[in-house]
């Protein structure tokens, strides 16, 4: 009973390819799963047959790499980048470190020739970060607004170096916080004793 479904519905998208939603979606899909149509069968036929109309009505599209490949060279260009995680341990372990997160594109280098990526995440600009320990393959940020990042070698040329006027800047705003907090726990306190001698005058 599935195989009949299976067959009308391949057959429905024969006749009215606009059914497929997401086309090319679809094509990935059956190029990537080909090895199931292998043996002689209708529904082989059938779907071989779709994919070619598929196909000649969304045509392989090159990908363009130039944009993606300039974003990740000329990261290594600018001032205060960041060579490596080896790097960024090294100096770790000879003090404090701050990054600042300067842009939402991830420029990335793929594995094979001339492949480049460009991912993004999510995040503020011109936020910085300190740096805290290794966990695993990555490091955590923690931002002042207690935001918890991870830098890797996924997106760490969507980071740079701190300047020493952002670091100054993040270590003032640092204490004023810190110095808040404290104000907030001081009167934390007080509104529960409060809270506390409502209940008890309630209760005479």
């Amino acid at each position: 009973m599935k195989r009949l479904i299976d067959i009308i519905t391949i057959y429905r998208f024969i006749l009215n390819p606009a059914r497929v939603v997401n086309p090319r979606y679809t094509i990935n899909y059956l190029i990537n799963h080909k090895h199931e149509f292998i043996k002689p069968s209708l529904t082989s036929k059938l779907t071989l047959t779709l994919l070619k109309k598929l196909r000649s009505q969304n045509p392989y599209v090159l990908i363009d790499f130039s944009k993606a490949k300039k974003l990740y060279a000329d990261y290594f260009k600018m001032d205060n980048h960041i060579d490596s995680l080896n790097q960024v341990e090294s100096f770790l372990s000879s003090g404090e470190v701050y990054v600042t997160r300067f842009r939402d594109e991830i420029p990335i280098k793929g594995k094979r020739y001339c492949e480049y990526y460009i991912n993004g995440s999510y995040g503020t600009f011109n936020t910085v970060y300190r740096i805290n320990k290794k966990v695993l393959d990555s490091f955590t940020l923690t931002g002042l607004s207690s935001t918890i990042l991870n830098l890797s070698t996924y997106n760490f040329t969507q980071f740079r170096y701190s300047t020493e006027e952002e670091i100054e800047n993040y270590k003032r705003i640092e204490v004023l916080i810190n110095q808040n907090k404290k104000k907030i726990e001081v009167l934390t306190k007080e509104i529960n004793w409060l809270s506390k001698v409502n209940s008890e005058i309630i209760d005479i």
